[in-house]
């Protein structure tokens, strides 16, 4: 019995490290999974690690393999997502239009696998009242919706990530890429590649660039 205790004890020990490493070399997204791919990682991992914890006759050697594998496996799959957003897309989906400038999309409804009761109760938790509120209404990857209502000025479209064009972002915003480089250009910026992270809010471009210049189109306009 005691030999069984001790046993135990080790392999916990070793799973509970393992979860550590894991968690830390991936990153702290794993902690909140924003996607499918992320969900799944974590429930792998947590068969694997419940494996050597209730299989005694697993040995080690076994485990740490298959913690190395997967978690190679995982580190590939984020170092795709962060360096290439249309990979991205092929890995995790594209979120659904639902409500496309205040009219509905009955085919994303069909895609999305949604009823109206659906919708509305998510958009009652957000406080809308009624779906004429609302010019546009996705369903991400995630399983979350994001709603634009109608008029709305202070919502921010994430049109850059990593030096690449969000072309998700951009038909959510009704822009065109020849639309983005022109408003870059302008802000002196010569290639989107040399953008970090770029928004626009309130009819303004706003730019971080790599070099670690900000530069806002409003303020831009005042001088």
């Amino acid at each position: 019995m005691l030999i069984f205790i001790i046993r135990t004890g080790i392999r916990l020990g070793i799973g509970f490290i393992s979860i550590l490493v894991y968690m830390n070399i991936l990153g702290k997204m794993q902690l909140a999974p924003r996607s499918a791919m992320d969900q799944i990682g974590n429930y792998v991992v947590g068969g694997i690690i419940g494996g050597i914890i209730y299989n005694m006759d697993l040995p080690l050697w076994k485990f740490f393999i298959a913690i190395i594998i997967w978690g190679s496996l995982m580190l590939i799959m984020n170092y795709i997502k962060v360096n290439n957003l249309k990979a991205k897309r092929v890995i995790e989906g594209n979120p659904i239009l639902l409500i496309d400038n205040g009219k509905i999309n009955f085919q994303g409804f069909t895609d999305a696998k949604m009823s109206s009761d659906d919708l509305i109760s998510r958009i009652h938790q957000l406080g809308i009242p009624s779906i004429t509120e609302l010019k546009s209404v996705w369903l991400e990857t995630n399983g979350q919706i994001t709603v634009v209502k109608v008029d709305d000025d202070v919502f921010a479209w994430s049109l850059i990530e990593d030096g690449q064009i969000n072309h998700i972002e951009m038909r959510r915003s009704y822009k065109s890429d020849e639309w983005l480089l022109r408003q870059v250009n302008n802000l002196g910026v010569e290639k989107i590649e040399d953008v970090f992270y770029g928004e626009l809010l309130k009819g303004n471009m706003i730019l971080y660039l790599y070099d670690g210049q900000i530069i806002n189109e409003s303020d831009m306009k005042k001088d």
